[in-house]
């Protein structure tokens, strides 16, 4: 149950105030669940991934979605990440 308050909690205020989900799934995991940092860190990126996901898909379909420039700036991601 706390897991699903958390996540609640961190959807409603990204959307409200335009932060990522992590800034408050994190610290709550920590405090409220005992997961070490890592752990806390590992899960909030899995939740990402799945609400990125998902939005690009419905943007798609509304035509939202510049392909060949979100592929350059992914690839560039990618490069940059395994560099630092």
């Amino acid at each position: 149950m706390a897991r699903i308050i958390i996540g609640g909690t961190a959807g409603f205020l990204a959307g409200l105030f335009g932060v990522g989900g992590g800034v408050v799934m994190v610290p709550l995991q920590i405090l409220l669940l005992k997961e070490d940092i890592k752990t806390a860190i590992q899960t909030s990126l899995g939740a990402i991934v799945i609400t990125a996901l998902s939005a690009c898909f419905w943007h798609a379909i509304a035509g939202n979605v510049k392909f060949v420039m979100g592929l350059t700036l992914g690839i560039g991601g990618l490069v940059g990440v395994q560099v630092s």
